[in-house]
C-alpha cells in the first residue's frame, strides 16, 4: 500500500495517496514512513497541525525518521504552498 501511496503521490493525485498511506498504517501502525509520508500530504493540504501530529508520530516510531526536523519541513511546506 505504501508503494502505491506513493506513486499515486509522484502522480499528483493526493486523495489516493492520502488512502493508500492511511492503508498502508492500519495495516502496520509502526510504519514511521507512512507516517511521514501522511503529514507532508496534510501540509500541502494547508492541515499543517494535521501534519505535526503525523510528523511527530513518526518520529516517535523511528528517531531517525526523516520527519525528525518537523520545524524545516513546516517550512518547506508553507513555502510550497504561498504562490
Amino acid at each position: 500500500m505504501y508503494g502505491l501511496g506513493t506513486l499515486y503521490e509522484r502522480m499528483s493525485r493526493s486523495d489516493e495517496a492520502m488512502d493508500a498511506s492511511r492503508r498502508a498504517l492500519e495495516a502496520r501502525p509502526d510504519f514511521a514512513d507512512a507516517c511521514n509520508n501522511l503529514g507532508i500530504l496534510y501540509a500541502r493540504r494547508g492541515d499543517l497541525e494535521r501534519a505535526r501530529e503525523y510528523w511527530q508520530r513518526a518520529v516517535a516510531i523511528d528517531p531517525n525518521s526523516a520527519a525528525r526536523e518537523p520545524p524545516q519541513r513546516l517550512r518547506q511546506e508553507e513555502g510550497s504552498a504561498t504562490p
